[in-house]
């Protein structure tokens, strides 16, 4: 986290007005099996330890929050490759899309899709850079 090369987080580019900036975490459960096994499993967001990164995702909130005080953490514990059924396709997989024609009117928006959910910045509140409001 300290030792990235490239260049530096720009935090201008998500502390505006609108912005309302969310980081998604997309790591392994660590109780892959017995998620498997409950057809109701339990709330993700209710149980962070469910993570098998806990630790490091707790440091990499932290450091962000210091960042950008307005920010919203979500966790997306995924059942890893090797412990999913065939039958599941959709286990293991995120896809990020950005339309700036979202809407056929000219507003922008972002999905996230991972697994069976989805996730979108409208929702969400985020004034999402479109057709119609480019950026400055």
């Amino acid at each position: 986290m300290h030792y990235a090369g490239g260049d530096a987080f720009d935090v201008s580019l998500f502390n505006q007005p609108g912005d309302n900036p969310v980081a998604f975490w997309l790591t392994p459960r660590s109780d892959a099996e017995e998620a498997l096994k409950d057809a109701n499993p339990p709330d993700d967001q209710a149980n962070p330890q469910l993570l098998w990164y806990y630790p490091e995702t707790q440091q990499l909130q932290q450091y962000l929050a210091g960042l950008l005080d307005t920010i919203t953490f979500m966790a997306v514990p995924y059942i890893s490759e090797q412990s999913y059924p065939s039958n599941q396709q959709y286990r293991g997989r995120a896809l990020f899309e950005y339309d700036p024609n979202a809407d056929g009117n000219g507003n922008g928006n972002w999905r996230l899709f991972y697994e069976q959910n989805v996730e979108d910045g409208r929702s969400r509140g985020q004034d999402v850079f479109g057709k119609n409001n480019p950026p400055d």
